[in-house]
């Protein structure tokens, strides 16, 4: 949900390898070329939902011969077609429309929606983070109540252009965000009851008790940016913001 940053190093790679296909299905049916081209993305959260790991996996074999060993590939993200193939043929193999997604995303929600620069939010170009956060519309003080509150967006800044807003909303409807998110209310009820515990107070206390600093950091290292690497922790990262810590 943080724009991916991509260096030209890598953009070289990652065109070598598509340079080497005349369609994008026979790219994708290559195994060792798809999985060369997502583990030289790095990306490890999906960047449209920043729920699932889009990791990719080898497992490396040791081997006596010439080679000394070799990587087998065990798994790796989506490859999603930002705009429909069906839609801009001749961007089948570009790599700006090529998004390491998650299952989910790619083949559950995303799936034949069309999307496009100018009405959507692009992983490579823009940065969500900036332009919306996660917010909580309470319903009831008790939150062990199933329908005690409902996690929903609002805007990072009124500065924000109104066209920015508008791709930003139509990606979180289009993507379904809001309501796949009330799958991890119970990550939101965590950090409530730990800021509710440690609040500042106490902490500086805890700090003065033990000759230690920095506690909070330990305490809270969900509020550590880590958007790009750790599942959920945009809505960790929002949340103990809203709660003021």
């Amino acid at each position: 949900m943080q724009r991916i940053k991509i260096t030209e190093s890598q953009k070289l790679k990652l065109n070598k390898i598509l340079n080497k296909h005349s369609s994008f299905k026979a790219f994708s049916a290559t195994r060792v070329d798809a999985y060369e081209y997502t583990s030289t993305l790095g990306v490890r959260v999906c960047p449209y939902c920043n729920i699932d790991f889009t990791y990719t996996v080898y497992e490396t074999e040791n081997n006596d011969g010439p080679g000394g060993s070799h990587k087998t590939p065990v798994c790796r993200p989506d490859i999603d077609h930002f705009q429909l193939k069906s839609k801009v043929g001749n961007l089948s193999l570009a790599q700006s429309n090529l998004i390491p997604a998650c299952q989910r995303c790619n083949s559950r929600v995303k799936f034949r929606t069309e999307f496009n620069p100018t009405t959507h939010i692009h992983p490579f170009r823009d940065d969500f983070d900036s332009l919306k956060r996660f917010t909580v519309d309470l319903k009831d003080p008790d939150l062990n109540k199933k329908q005690s509150f409902r996690i929903g967006f609002t805007n990072q800044s009124a500065s924000t252009s109104a066209q920015d807003i508008k791709r930003a909303d139509k990606s979180i409807a289009d993507l379904k965000l809001v309501a796949r998110y009330q799958y991890h209310r119970e990550e939101v009820v965590d950090l409530v009851k730990r800021a509710r515990f440690y609040h500042k107070r106490k902490i500086r206390e805890l700090e003065d008790l033990a000759e230690t600093a920095n506690l909070r950091r330990h305490l809270f290292s969900d509020a550590i940016p880590q958007i790009n690497t750790v599942p959920l922790s945009k809505l960790k990262k929002d949340i103990l913001e809203l709660l003021g810590i």
